[in-house]
């Protein structure tokens, strides 16, 4: 009886593990990767793009207006 509750308790966090994880999705290897920035004094999020990778466009970070809050690249 001992065993079947291990069991029991092992399949269930298991099971638990697997559901708060499958929401995460990621984009392909191939998806394009767009640089993202919001200008100085608004609300609009404008992006640039699209780069094959995302190590050209973490380059692009240098090359937003001034004065602009950069969010981050995107897939």
């Amino acid at each position: 009886m001992k065993h079947f509750k291990l069991v029991a308790i092992a399949l269930t966090i298991l099971f638990g593990v697997q559901l708060l994880t499958l929401d995460k999705s990621e984009a392909s290897y191939h998806a394009p990767w767009y640089a993202c920035y919001i200008e100085q004094g608004g609300s609009l999020q404008k992006c640039m793009g699209p780069y094959q990778n995302k190590y050209t466009c973490e380059s692009k970070r240098y090359s937003i207006p001034y004065g602009s809050r950069w969010l981050g690249c995107f897939q």
